[in-house]
């Protein structure tokens, strides 16, 4: 699986360095041969803890992310996430309509329940924030602070299905978590033993454009 995924990786971009030399290509095209890529976070240097701008490219929402351990930071900080995992939706169009910034803890909304959307309707997940209060268990925390969300380039104003699906392991890379036609709404973290790598993700909130 992860030889799949390195030369899945190298023929995305091959494919890009191949249109831009050919003089026909935009990074869109590219983003067109896939069906979902990854992008770095932490791993690009962009904090987890800041919530500065969105983490997919315009038109691509989230439908899974990497979380990984920070042994360097406090116990409260880690851990965050390392890279997401973006798709296009299906009709395609690179832009969006909107982003909007929504409260999640900071709100009052328990990111540890499988409570309602974060997004509003029609909107979906490109970036989130996590915050690290102490009067947490560190197992706990991080929590969700507030979350990015943004609508299509000719939204509808609503979704059309949204249910709960299970993760398996929100410490790797693996596959989509939101099936085909569905983005990242919400998801529901779920604390454990190790305070550098608890909380994870336990459920995740996927919803379809109507």
């Amino acid at each position: 699986m992860e030889e799949y995924r390195f030369l899945k990786s190298i023929g995305f971009l091959v494919a890009v360095l191949s249109l831009f030399i050919l003089g026909t290509a935009s990074p869109k095209n590219a983003i067109a041969q896939q069906d979902y890529f990854w992008v770095g976070v932490d791993r690009a240097g962009i904090n987890s803890h800041q919530l500065s701008r969105p983490w997919c490219p315009e038109g691509t929402y989230l439908v899974a992310f990497d979380l990984e351990s920070k042994r360097n930071y406090a116990p409260h900080d880690s851990p965050v996430v390392g890279q997401a995992m973006c798709r296009p939706d299906p009709s395609r169009s690179y832009r969006w309509g909107s982003t909007t910034r929504v409260g999640v803890e900071t709100a009052g909304i328990n990111s540890h329940q499988a409570g309602p959307p974060w997004c509003p309707q029609g909107t979906f997940l490109v970036a989130f924030d996590q915050d690290g209060p102490r009067h947490y268990r560190d197992t706990d925390s991080p929590v969700i602070g507030q979350a990015m969300c943004a609508a299509p380039a000719n939204p509808a104003g609503r979704w059309g299905t949204c249910f709960w699906v299970e993760v398996q392991n929100s410490h790797q890379p693996g596959p989509p978590w939101c099936p085909e036609g569905t983005f990242l709404v919400a998801f529901d973290l779920d604390g454990g033993p190790d305070p550098y790598d608890y909380p994870v993700v336990g459920r995740a909130m996927c919803c379809s454009l109507p």
